[in-house]
């Protein structure tokens, strides 16, 4: 189980701000989810959406960036917790092919060779039909 807890503050603003993100269409986000890495001990927000690939990294990461300040978040959840990546990537699509939801945690567990040390899903879809990419974490 990941060393640093994920406490009920930070589910509700991840609850905050996937909400922010999953209003606004034009992202067509398909997860959001906290994420821990085990490697650097630390959480990250994940978000997956095709836009990633469409309009690049920069362009996912300074929409979400007004977005957050639009609500009121941005000061609580700095773009340097968040995690854009393609909807391709292993974990949403590994994750999305045997589960999919809204609300759910896993802990300590592999999911089709994925180790999960600990997630907080607010949404996960089943993945798109394109080819994944492969984890890395920048």
């Amino acid at each position: 189980m990941a060393s640093q807890t994920l406490v009920e503050p930070d589910i509700d603003l991840g609850q905050e701000a996937a909400n922010a993100i999953l209003a606004d269409k034009a992202l067509h986000v398909s997860t959001v989810l906290w994420w821990f890495e085990e490697a650097k001990q630390k959480w990250s927000l994940l978000v997956a959406t095709p836009n990633y690939e469409w309009h690049g990294a920069q362009a996912v990461y300074l929409k979400i960036g007004r977005l957050f300040d639009k609500v009121g978040i941005g000061d609580k959840l700095p773009l340097s917790k968040l995690w854009v990546v393609s909807d391709t990537h292993e974990i949403p699509t590994t994750l999305g092919r045997m589960l999919a939801g809204t609300r759910f945690r896993l802990q300590a567990l592999t999911v089709d060779r994925l180790p999960v040390e600990d997630a907080y899903i607010y949404r996960l879809s089943k993945p798109p039909s394109r080819p994944r990419k492969k984890s890395e974490h920048s």
